[in-house]
């Protein structure tokens, strides 16, 4: 359960030690005192309002149809681990659009009407937000829970792989399997992350265990 509970985000390149004792003009406590006392505004409009935060028709589709693909996808992928992961993802994201949807009308609450319905340009950013999110926290999950680990359900695939493939071999075979080819990717990717196989160029892989 505590897994479930953050929001990851990884970075796979070198960074330089940052120079901890340089100076600089930005005093974080005004900034903090500043932005705090408008929130503070905001929160006191809003406590004393009832208002109903509201998804159109449209992205309400929009939202259970990336999380239903994505709960399949980590099921088909031997990855039930996240399954938690992507239903507190399903209540980060509407925290996320109600966040954004306050901030475009920060300076302007309509406090006479009930509720504020999410625009789609709110909605379209945080839907990415969750997405790459997502990905980053499978990565995590991938690198620190399941590493050298390979399924029984992994092995049935690889076993019916030549040392070296294609992508479209693996397809095919997925096919055969009845696995679909969106599944055969994610699974070389995660492959690729945990050392079973390498890519030798584009398209091209080779098993390394």
């Amino acid at each position: 359960g505590l897994f479930s509970r953050f929001l990851y985000y990884s970075f796979d390149e070198p960074q330089r030690f940052k120079n901890v004792f340089q100076k600089t003009s930005l005093n974080v406590n005004t900034l903090f005192e500043k932005n705090g006392k408008i929130l503070l505004e905001v929160y006191k409009v809003l406590e004393n309002g009832s208002i109903e935060f509201k998804l159109t028709d449209n992205q309400q589709e929009q939202f259970l149809e990336f999380f239903t693909d994505t709960t399949e996808l980590i099921q088909e992928s031997d990855c039930n681990g996240l399954d938690a992961n992507v239903k507190r993802l399903g209540i980060i994201l509407l925290k996320i659009l109600q966040i954004l949807s306050i901030c475009r009308r920060i300076d302007n609450i309509n406090t006479s009407s009930n509720e504020i319905i999410c625009d789609d340009i709110d909605f379209n950013i945080g839907l990415l937000l969750v997405k790459e999110l997502f990905e980053h926290t499978k990565n995590v999950f991938v690198n620190n829970t399941k590493a050298l680990i390979i399924s029984d359900f992994d092995m049935s695939i690889l076993k019916n792989l030549s040392q070296e493939f294609s992508r479209q071999d693996a397809i095919n075979i997925g096919k055969e399997m009845n696995i679909s080819m969106r599944t055969i990717d994610d699974k070389l990717n995660q492959w690729c992350t945990k050392k079973i196989i390498k890519r030798v160029f584009q398209g091209k892989y080779k098993k390394v265990i």
